[in-house]
């Protein structure tokens, strides 16, 4: 699953990630969904509760507000 959720996450604008966890969560249910079926199994619910990026990744979000402050 987590390679599915960062797989999704990275379709989305890093700006906007963290405002559309319900487009992510439904994404990969959706995902899930597809390949749950050979298992067996079938998920009704998936959840992001946090998303925490790099610290390279921080540090390049915390450069792209200066800048747009400045």
């Amino acid at each position: 699953m987590q390679t599915t959720t960062r797989s999704v996450i990275g379709t989305i604008d890093l700006d906007r990630t963290f405002e559309e966890r319900d487009l992510i969560n439904s994404r990969v249910l959706q995902a899930l969904g597809e390949v749950s079926e050979a298992w067996g199994i079938q998920v009704h619910r998936y959840e992001v509760k946090g998303i925490i990026p790099p610290a390279s990744v921080r540090h390049a979000m915390e450069q792209q507000m200066t800048a747009e402050r400045e």
